[in-house]
């Protein structure tokens, strides 16, 4: 399943989700997948699609990543390629 999550950077600062991203990467748990990202042109938020067959492996993450931003998640529908 497909999943898309919405960063909304604190202050509309996106530099420490950034930073911590290039420092440690994106801390998945095993099961889930990153597909692709893009950041609004304001920087102020960032729109991922995720992919898992364990919706509970996207809450963890969410929840490692909450206090950074991480703050809306929603099911898409669609094809995969």
């Amino acid at each position: 399943m497909l999943y898309m999550i919405i960063e909304h950077f604190h202050d509309g600062n996106p530099i420490p989700i950034y930073a911590r991203f290039r420092k440690q990467g994106r801390l998945m748990p095993e099961g889930l997948r990153y597909i692709s990202s893009w950041t609004s042109e304001d920087l102020s938020h960032c729109y991922q699609v995720m992919q898992t067959e364990n919706k509970e492996l996207l809450y963890e993450w969410i929840a490692s990543a909450k206090v950074l931003g991480l703050e809306e998640e929603n099911q898409c529908g669609g094809s995969e390629s």
